[in-house]
């Protein structure tokens, strides 16, 4: 209960019991670099909701489960049910952790970042952001694009002030 959170962690309660985690089963990449199963987790540890995780393989690690493919048929991580329902994408996850009651509502207000007018072009510079890394990455070509888009990232960072994205305020965006 009392543990730190850990990329590793099959379970996490904060301050309540083992049973309020199997309301959240997020299905996450094994190795814990996928950035959108990252964002995910990092939205359930701010706002201190009970989850618990099944590991799967990245498509260039292994063969997926049958019974995760049974979930997601297309094998793209991450997966979340919640309360009996799946979703199939990252954003799909995101918008119902956020209208999930977390540790209090002051940081849920806070982590919301869609009363912002910058927040759906702060979020897709970061789909950007993650294209170009992994264009890089994979296909041995691309830095200067890469290069680029991190100089945009740097930009955008200081428009508002910072530290974050949103100025002063830490929300989903960062």
């Amino acid at each position: 209960k009392g543990e730190v959170a850990n990329a590793m962690a099959n379970l996490r309660v904060f301050d309540k019991d083992a049973e309020t985690a199997q309301k959240v089963t997020l299905y996450r990449d094994s190795a814990s670099w996928c950035p959108y199963c990252h964002k995910v987790w990092m939205l359930l540890e701010e706002k201190q909701i009970p989850y618990n995780v099944k590991r799967v393989n990245m498509a260039c690690y292994g063969q997926k489960p049958p019974d995760f493919l049974a979930l997601q048929p297309n094998g793209q991580i991450p997966v979340a049910v919640i309360d009996g329902t799946v979703l199939r994408s990252s954003d799909a996850i995101i918008d119902r952790i956020l209208q999930m009651p977390g540790a209090s509502p002051e940081i849920d207000q806070e982590l919301d970042p869609f009363d912002h007018p910058q927040s759906t072009n702060l979020l897709r510079l970061e789909r950007v952001l993650f294209s170009t890394w992994l264009g890089w990455l994979c296909r041995g070509g691309g830095r200067s694009d890469f290069e680029r888009t991190l100089r945009k990232v740097e930009d955008t960072l200081s428009e508002n002030g910072g530290p974050f994205f949103l100025g002063e305020r830490f929300s989903l965006v960062d």
